[in-house]
């Protein structure tokens, strides 16, 4: 069980790691963000799904992966930024109300001090 191996690691022992890894005849888990030693290491990769507290096989390579993840976050960045609008377009349209009913009420006092 290897948990964050190259953290702290040179390159050229995150190469001999990779070599180890690559040459060892029995099983190995890694938990690991590095996309290098991932990506150049002879194996399954798996998901830990927290929210739904399960672990699964990947089912595709790192890259694709990655750019699926890169999608999604790109997705819920749009999002957020619709919803941002839609609340200042909200916080506009509510000011300008308020100013128009002030500038009602200062009108019709005007009118009436006259």
């Amino acid at each position: 069980l290897l948990d964050e191996p190259t953290n702290h690691l040179d390159i050229e022992s995150v190469d001999a790691l990779v070599d180890g890894i690559n040459g060892f005849e029995g099983g190995v888990v890694v938990i690991s963000h590095d996309r290098r030693l991932l990506q150049t290491t002879n194996c399954a990769l798996w998901y830990c799904d927290r929210a739904k507290q399960s672990i699964y096989p990947l089912g595709c390579e790192f890259d694709a992966y990655e750019a699926r993840v890169l999608k999604e976050i790109a997705a819920r960045h749009a999002a957020d930024e619709e919803r941002a609008q839609a609340r200042a377009m909200l916080r506009k349209k509510r000011r300008d109300e308020a100013r128009r009913r002030a500038d009602a009420a200062a009108k019709k006092k005007a009118a009436r001090a006259t």
